[in-house]
């Protein structure tokens, strides 16, 4: 039994394995005198939301174990973190071939290469998994958002499997809300709040002019919406709520904004984000929290092509050809796509953490 008291900052630890056939038990030796501190109150050393874990664990003789400055322990194999090879989509974005009537048919496109993936770097993103009601509850909403029907079918059976793998496989798992109504009551999101504080503010605004006003509500009555909508879609906004299939496990943190993200991802030292959610060409690129922002600094933000799907329009939902530009989008501006299977083998490959908390 080993008593530890987590903390969301990196220590350093000194390992002993005990010497014997069989089972190896670790002892621990921390070179951070006092540790955990006998002159600093119970208050300050787990800090706010933090717990004091009692965990268990014995590992195999080829095996050694780390402490990683987040929650967990990781398994490392044969003295390398808990990186795996998946098999990783690319676009090859050259060499246009000036030979053709088309030279950009010349183009390498679509490649797959096996590459690293670090499960102790990276981190799983559900964002904006609303559930939206029936097509009975608000049907100007559903008769505007065409995606809804594909979202559904994606929250009865790729969501749940993602989800399901990437905590077996102990990785961090975050969900990024749209706005704080569907999220308030949970406790990942109290957590966030107290370590990284509320939402930013909305930035300043341009000042408009009667002409301006005018084409936004042209737009909004002839364009995006239909004035006969706004009345339901306003509606289901203010009901809005996380559906059952991806709620937040009580330990796993809930954010709003991109600042919020970033917070936690310094904290939990990861550096590599992969988006499941709604839509791929709208939210998980443009909103708060989404790639264009994390992007921005400095994290990789790929997606899993099952578990994300786009908004489409009259050209293009038959074949659903803006998914496919998003995907597209995300592989040349901000990381890999995966497939979900390939995925979820992947990381249930590597050796379950010990002493992971459940």
């Amino acid at each position: 039994m080993i008593r530890l008291w987590p903390r969301f900052s990196t220590f350093s630890l000194k390992v002993a394995i005990s010497a014997g056939a069989g089972n190896q038990i670790l002892k621990f030796v921390s070179n951070h005198p006092p540790w955990p501190g006998r002159n600093r109150s119970k208050r300050e050393l787990l800090g706010p939301n933090r717990r004091r874990m009692d965990v268990p664990f014995i590992i195999r003789p080829e095996q050694s174990f780390i402490i990683c400055s987040r929650r967990i322990f990781g398994v490392k194999e044969n003295n390398v973190m808990r990186t795996i090879q998946l098999p990783s989509h690319y676009y090859q974005v050259f060499d246009l071939d000036f030979s053709r009537e088309i030279p950009a048919e010349g183009i390498g496109g679509w490649q797959t290469k096996n590459l690293p993936f670090s499960l102790d770097h990276s981190a799983v993103v559900v964002m904006h998994a609303w559930d939206v009601g029936s097509r009975e509850d608000f049907p100007g909403w559903h008769r505007v958002v065409e995606y809804f029907p594909r979202a559904e079918k994606i929250l009865q059976g790729p969501l749940p499997e993602l989800l399901q793998a990437a905590r077996s496989a102990s990785m961090k798992v975050y969900h990024v809300s749209a706005g704080e109504v569907p999220c308030r009551h949970l406790p990942g999101y109290e957590r966030t709040l107290d370590f990284a504080g509320g939402p930013e503010p909305s930035g300043e605004r341009i000042a408009t002019d009667p002409v301006h006003r005018q084409l936004q509500a042209f737009r909004e009555d002839e364009g995006y919406l239909g004035a006969h909508n706004r009345s339901d879609i306003e509606a289901g906004f203010k009901r809005l709520a996380i559906p059952e299939a991806a709620l937040p496990l009580p330990e796993e943190d809930v954010v709003v904004d991109s600042r919020q993200l970033f917070a936690l991802c310094q904290r939990d030292e990861i550096n590599h984000l992969v988006y499941a959610g709604f839509a791929l060409n709208w939210c998980l690129q443009q909103s708060g929290g989404g790639m264009v922002d994390m992007a921005r600094q400095g994290l990789m933000c790929s997606t899993i092509r099952e578990v994300v799907t786009a908004i489409e329009n009259k050209e293009t939902a038959r074949g659903e050809l803006a998914k496919e530009n998003a995907l597209w989008r995300v592989s040349t501006g901000y990381g890999f796509v995966y497939d979900l299977e390939a995925f979820v083998e992947g990381i249930l490959r590597v050796p379950e953490c010990a002493g992971r908390i459940s």
